[in-house]
């Protein structure tokens, strides 16, 4: 069920489309990858797990790298836990190519509590090289959208076709720098529109969808 409130000025209006109250979600974490399908997994799958690339969100298509096969596998994966309170991650990241520096981060949403791991870290930046990390978080009990990621960033030097170092104008070996991201999501997806909080007149804080609206002219 929705309900629009209007907010109008003299030309323009905003509309806040508010969100009934849902049962909360049967599937458990849905995981993201990196093709223009995204997977998902029923709630009595023992693990759900990501790898790959390139990633795409379940709200709409999301290429997390600027190339079309970033160089940095990247893996998450739930491996314990039920669908809140909590859950046990495990992730493995592995450099395709040499990188000159490697780094990861677990990005945490909004009400998601790292209870043990480390948040961030160094990989091995020789090509090949395996990086594994365990992480424990608390997930709220909610039918909230979030999305966990983990992110690999790392600079590599350019070659040109003979294998052959790129220089800059300074005479430098040319750095690029890329990012991998895996995703675990989970919740109801919100539809694609800006989202406030607002304190309705039970008392009690629901979230509602900012819609713009025009106002014709003698309305």
């Amino acid at each position: 069920m929705l309900r629009l409130l209007f907010f109008a000025s003299a030309a323009t209006a905003v509309c806040l489309t508010t969100l009934a109250p849902r049962e909360p979600a049967e599937a458990g974490l849905s995981a993201c990858c990196a093709s223009d399908a995204s997977l998902s997994s029923p709630q009595d799958a023992p693990a759900l797990a990501v790898s790959g690339p390139e990633l795409a969100s379940t709200a709409g298509r999301q290429v997390s790298s600027c190339k079309p096969t970033a160089p940095i596998s990247v893996s998450l994966t739930r491996v314990a836990g039920a669908d809140f309170g909590p859950v046990q991650l495990d992730f493995n990241l592995e450099p395709l190519r040499d990188f000159e520096q490697l780094t990861w981060e677990l990005r945490l949403p909004q009400g998601v509590v790292l209870l043990s791991g480390d948040q961030q870290g160094v990989a091995g930046a020789a090509r090949g090289a395996q990086t594994a990390g365990t992480a424990r978080v608390d997930l709220p009990a909610d039918d909230v959208f979030r999305a966990l990621r983990l992110a690999a960033r790392g600079s590599f030097v350019v070659r040109d076709d003979a294998g052959e170092p790129m220089l800059d104008e300074l005479g430098q070996p040319l750095l690029e720098t890329v990012e991998t991201v895996a995703a675990l999501h989970w919740g109801e997806a919100l539809p694609d529109a800006p989202l406030v909080s607002r304190i309705d007149h039970r008392g009690q804080t629901e979230q509602a969808v900012l819609l713009p609206s025009i106002q014709r002219e003698g309305r």
